[in-house]
């Protein structure tokens, strides 16, 4: 019985095992019968399963890059009584709220659009306040009809006779008082204050107006030899090398290659950025276009491509932008291949550290050589009407003059005719003799 027994179930176990192997191999035959019919159905709808996913942007949009505009500006004013007077007044928070004796107070949240040929109002959030349809004003300078007029409040120039509302959106009806005044400037000769109009000066005692200020240090011919930054009781703080073009936030944009205003192509310029309380450079590299920081933020412009800088000269996004706005509230516009939108600047930093064009739009753009000063040292010219030259000799041609007190790199150094000749740019020379001309420093 007991090997009956035994017979009958090592027959049902050798049953048992090929159906259990048979078991394992349907399974494996299933799987393989339902992946092939998952391909089978992939190529009759013609989903590609290798296709890559869609670009997702690292950056934090507040407005999608979808708005066909041609420019933005933002609300800068041009005040005669922060200007003329002195130097340059330092004007500090949003443009908006650069005039104290403006009678209008202004949303903080508005820049100036062009669309189409006309101008308009948008928000920092991409909402139109005043749709675009202001003609441009034909000025020698500007077109922009969005302008602003002293203890007027901000105007359509085209008219002169109307005033936006304190939101921008709507325009009234308004009488433009005339503008008056003295238009003497302020400056420093020898250390005391005077008050300079065409080469003629008089002494005058300084008035605490409660902005700092830049102050051009003259000669007793009126000629510009250098800018002091003062405090608000006439104290002076630092000395600038360079021509101050915007005093916003504490941080003036310096022209390095000039004294004078005009700045010329705008792709020739070596622009800086430089702390007033100190009179030094955030960083050692040279822009071609500067605007103004706000929430720690300054656009700055190299080539052709905009990126930012922040308060301690880092640039925290690549060159990427076509253009590209300050500030407001953390956010700005920004545009690429045609099309604007609006960042949040900050927050995108904290997120990715360092904006790249692939964190940003999924594409590479090329970046700007590096511009920072690759020079053997630096010149200081101490006369006025230094020729600059072609070539290292008196027999090359003239290309303009040396500015006194302007600090200049030195890329070459030569000896010819009696003179030490530096390079300071491509095909400019300057000359020294004995120490009696510029200041040279490895």
């Amino acid at each position: 019985m007991k090997s009956i027994v035994k017979n009958t179930i090592i027959c049902i176990i050798t049953s048992i095992l090929p159906l259990s192997a048979g078991c394992v191999r349907a399974e494996q035959v299933n799987d393989s019968e339902t992946a092939e019919e998952e391909l089978s159905l992939s190529e009759e709808t013609g989903v590609n399963t290798e296709e890559p996913e869609s670009f997702i942007s690292n950056a934090v949009w507040i407005c999608e890059p979808s708005l066909e505009l041609e420019s933005v500006e933002e609300m800068t004013q041009y005040l005669y009584g922060m200007s003329i007077f002195a130097s340059c007044y330092e004007f500090t928070g949003y443009p908006q709220r650069w005039d104290p004796e403006c009678p209008v107070e202004y949303t903080e949240n508005a820049i100036v659009v062009k669309k189409n040929g006309r101008y308009g109002v948008y928000d920092y959030s991409g909402n139109v306040l005043y749709d675009t349809v202001l003609e441009p004003y034909q000025s020698l300078t500007d077109e922009n009809p969005i302008s602003y007029q002293n203890f007027t409040g901000y105007i359509n120039s085209v008219s002169f006779s109307e005033r936006f509302s304190a939101d921008f959106r709507t325009l009234n009806e308004y009488a433009v008082p005339g503008l008056g005044g003295d238009f003497g400037t302020l400056a420093l000769l020898n250390g005391k204050y005077v008050s300079e109009f065409y080469g003629m000066t008089e002494p005058v005692a300084f008035e605490n107006i409660g902005r700092r200020m830049v102050v051009e240090n003259i000669d007793h011919s009126g000629n510009i030899i250098g800018y002091s930054v003062v405090r608000e009781n006439g104290e002076i703080i630092s000395q600038i090398n360079g021509r101050p073009l915007d005093f916003v936030n504490g941080y003036i944009s310096v022209n390095r290659k000039s004294l004078d205003w005009w700045l010329g192509d705008s792709e020739n310029n070596k622009l800086q950025i430089v702390k007033a309380e100190t009179g030094e450079s955030i960083n050692d590299q040279y822009y071609n276009d500067i605007k103004f920081f706000e929430c720690g933020y300054c656009p700055v412009k190299k080539g052709t491509k905009w990126g930012y800088v922040n308060e301690n000269g880092e640039e925290v996004t690549d060159f990427i932008f076509d253009d590209a706005s300050t500030l407001y509230d953390g956010k700005a516009y920004v545009s690429q291949g045609g099309l604007y939108g609006v960042i949040d600047l900050e927050e995108t930093i904290h997120k990715v550290g360092h904006l790249t064009s692939m964190d940003c739009y999924g594409i590479d753009i090329p970046q700007p050589e590096n511009t920072a000063a690759n020079s053997s040292g630096t010149v200081t010219v101490k006369v006025t009407n230094l020729n600059i030259r072609r070539g290292p000799g008196t027999d090359y041609d003239k290309n303009g003059f040396a500015a006194p007190g302007i600090l200049y790199d030195v890329y070459e150094v030569t000896l010819n005719g009696g003179y030490t000749w530096y390079r300071i740019g491509e095909n400019e020379w300057i000359a020294d003799k004995n120490g009696e001309w510029v200041d040279y420093s490895e």
